[in-house]
């Protein structure tokens, strides 16, 4: 039986931080509760996150580095 592999921290850490900027609930169940759920979730909403931290902070670099602050 096919059993998917759990987010990472990193996923878990980088999509609460986006979910939370952009005001959007996720995850929504347990089925959500997947690395590939995960990916995609960041991937679809990176571009809107970086937008809305770039408009609150003039001297944002990339998401990476807001990223690595999160992560210590």
């Amino acid at each position: 039986m096919y059993c998917p592999k759990s987010p990472t921290d990193k996923q878990i850490a980088y999509a609460d931080v986006i979910a939370k900027t952009l005001n959007i609930d996720f995850p929504q169940s347990s089925r959500d509760f997947t690395r590939a759920k995960y990916r995609a979730f960041i991937s679809a909403h990176v571009d809107e996150y970086k937008e809305q931290i770039q408009g609150d902070d003039p001297a944002y670099e990339d998401e990476m580095t807001w990223f690595q602050m999160l992560n210590g």
